[in-house]
C-alpha cells in the first residue's frame, strides 16, 4: 500500500513536472516574442526621438506602450523564475520519494529474507518435534510391552508359587 501510495505521488510528480515544463516553454516563447516587440518599439521610439515636434502624441503611446510590454516581460521573467523553482521543487521531492521507496524496499527484501529464515527454522523444528514425538512412541510401546511381560513373570511367579519355591522361580525367570 505504501509502495503505490509512493508510485501515485511519483506519478503526480511527474504529472506537474511536464506541466511546468509546458508552461516553462510558452512562458520563453511569449518572452521572445515580447524582446522582439521591445526591440520594434525602442526602434520605433528612437525615430520618433529624431522626429521631435512631429507625433507627440505617438510618442506618448509608444512611450507608454514599451512601458507595458517591460513590464509584461518582467512579469514573465518573474513568472518563469517561480515556474522553475517550483520544477527544482518537483525534481527534488520526486527524488526524495524515489529514496524512500528504494528503503521501503530495501526493508521490504530484509524482512522478507528474515520471514524466510524463521520458516525454515519452524520446519527444522517441526521435523526435530515429529522425530521426538515418533521415538517418545516407541518408547511407550516398548515400556508397555515391558511392563506387560514383567506382569505376565508375576503372574506366572504366583500361578507356581505353591509348587516351586520362589528363589528358583526367580532364576528361571531372570
Amino acid at each position: 500500500a505504501l509502495k503505490a501510495q509512493l508510485q501515485r505521488e511519483k506519478d503526480e510528480f511527474a504529472q506537474q513536472l511536464r506541466k511546468l515544463e509546458t508552461e516553462r516553454a510558452v512562458r520563453e516563447g511569449e518572452r521572445d516574442e515580447s524582446r522582439a516587440q521591445v526591440r520594434d518599439l525602442e526602434a520605433r521610439l528612437e525615430t520618433a526621438y529624431a522626429q521631435p515636434e512631429q507625433n507627440q502624441a505617438r510618442l506618448r503611446a509608444l512611450e507608454m506602450e514599451l512601458n507595458l510590454v517591460r513590464r509584461r516581460f518582467a512579469e514573465e521573467a518573474a513568472a518563469k523564475e517561480a515556474a522553475q523553482r517550483i520544477a527544482k521543487e518537483a525534481r527534488d521531492e520526486r527524488q526524495r520519494v524515489q529514496a524512500s521507496l528504494d528503503r521501503i524496499t530495501a526493508e521490504a527484501r530484509r524482512l522478507r529474507g528474515m520471514v524466510l529464515e524463521q520458516e525454515e527454522q519452524i520446519n527444522f523444528k517441526q521435523e526435530l518435534t515429529d522425530d521426538l514425538q515418533a521415538k517418545l512412541r516407541e518408547q511407550r510401546t516398548e515400556a508397555e510391552r515391558r511392563i506387560r511381560r514383567e506382569r505376565g513373570k508375576v503372574e506366572a511367579v504366583k500361578r507356581l508359587e505353591c509348587v516351586l519355591p520362589r528363589e528358583m522361580l526367580m532364576k528361571a525367570l531372570a
